[in-house]
């Protein structure tokens, strides 16, 4: 019998408050996607990953702005993996 197992691992919030611009975050986020893709689990097989990222907009509650990632994970997640997509 052939044992199957899945982690899914999220990490919900990862603060990004220093970068100048959204290209350090894109940038940064690209870099996550290459590293994961040389990781081999086993016999070929290799970690996804997908990213949501949000922008906050001025006055934006915090709850809001996750939202938005939120909603972008999703978006990465859908449209198939191993990717990041901005909100």
């Amino acid at each position: 019998m052939t044992r199957v197992f899945l982690l899914e691992l999220v990490v919900k919030s990862l603060p990004v408050i220093s970068p100048s611009n959204i290209n350090d975050v894109t940038d940064f986020s690209q870099t996550i996607l290459e590293l994961a893709h040389t990781i081999n689990v086993k016999n070929d097989r290799f970690i996804t990953v997908s990213i949501g990222i949000a922008q906050r907009i001025e006055r934006e509650l915090f709850d809001e702005v996750m939202k938005r990632a939120d909603l972008a994970l999703y978006k990465a997640k859908e449209t198939g993996r191993n990717r990041y997509v901005v909100s």
